[in-house]
């Protein structure tokens, strides 16, 4: 028996074996194409499939994961993204960097000298912010050594002003290294 399906622009024909039964055949629908991406993510936006748009909910205060498929797939998220946080940043789901607060572990490399840990903490204090604890190998006095903190929640902003005034310590050796720590509660 030969079926003929839709392929691309024209169609192909399959011979099936005689004893099979075709119950029902599909065509597609055709749809009108779309000038752009933009423009169709403007609509899917618009009009979600199951769900009100993003943009008429309050979402203030919630966590939200974002998902997308990896490099190797063909779909054009890197297109779609900065939209889609458009449509969180107006359901007021998107915190701007300098209001994000966590905990964060930075890294140092300073002078092993006496007081240097003393002057790292009191800039943090004048930030406001509270150092959870703290590692520092023991080294030689002179010579540089690695000072690992770990901070409590704090804002990005005082974070990023923190860091700008230690990193101009003269016993500092190199910028400071900062890890945010996300717990995802």
């Amino acid at each position: 028996m030969n079926v003929r399906l839709p392929w691309r622009e024209s169609e192909i024909e399959l011979d099936l074996p005689d004893d099979w039964r075709v119950i029902a055949e599909g065509r597609p629908k055709s749809f009108a194409a779309r000038t752009s991406v933009e423009e169709e993510f403007a609509r899917a936006m618009a009009e979600p499939i199951g769900a009100a748009p993003l943009a008429g909910r309050d979402l203030r205060g919630q966590r939200i994961v974002l998902v997308v498929d990896d490099l190797t797939r063909p779909t054009p998220a890197h297109l779609f993204f900065p939209y889609l946080l458009r449509e969180l940043e107006r359901a007021g789901a998107v915190l701007r960097i300098e209001d994000v607060v966590s905990q964060d572990y930075v890294r140092l490399d300073v002078i092993d000298r006496p007081g240097t840990l003393a002057r790292i903490a009191t800039l943090f204090g004048q930030a406001r912010i509270g150092i959870s604890s703290v590692i520092q190998p023991e080294g030689h006095e002179g010579r540089s050594v690695p000072l690992i903190l770990m901070i409590h929640d704090a804002s990005n902003a005082a974070m990023t002003q923190a860091l700008g005034r230690i990193n101009r310590l003269s016993v500092v050796k190199s910028p400071a290294v900062m890890i945010r720590v996300e717990d995802f509660r």
